[in-house]
């Protein structure tokens, strides 16, 4: 009797993985560039292109390469606070378990965010970088200051 293809695990699991290594480097280094309206994953013909982000994970690692470490730090913090409120862990509950200002600040700053969590941690981190911005040109800090 024959076993039918999918119910032989170790042919199964070898063909999964030579369809894996065969398709993930492409996959990973593949980019989308922009010529004029149009999307496409080669250089433009004869016209200036610009390369665009596909995913909100590659758009978030590209927004992270211009910020500074202490707003990175600040991302991080706020990553924790993030994965606590998704464990079902409310604001106030997390405002009770701190003593800082700057901590309760950035747990207010978070629960007002929307987006998923590469989306919040980015825009902690941008935001940290627009106040440490300001402070640097004199003007006076925002409410959310960083830490």
């Amino acid at each position: 009797m024959t076993t039918p293809f999918l119910r032989r695990p170790g042919l199964l699991a070898a063909t999964l993985l030579l369809a894996g290594l065969a398709t993930g480097p492409a996959a990973a280094e593949s980019k989308a560039v922009k010529c004029g309206r149009v999307y496409q994953d080669r250089p433009c013909a004869g016209q200036e292109g610009r390369l665009v982000a596909r995913t909100q994970e590659q758009k978030a690692v590209a927004t992270r390469r211009t910020v500074d470490a202490a707003c990175q730090r600040r991302g991080a913090d706020a990553q924790k606070i993030i994965s606590q409120r998704q464990e079902g862990s409310t604001e106030d509950d997390q405002l009770a378990g701190t003593r800082s200002v700057a901590e309760k600040r950035l747990i207010s700053e978070v629960y007002r965010q929307e987006g998923d969590a590469a989306q919040q941690r980015s825009a902690v981190e941008q935001n940290c970088m627009a106040e440490r911005l300001r402070l640097a040109k004199g003007q006076r800090p925002t409410t959310t200051a960083s830490k």
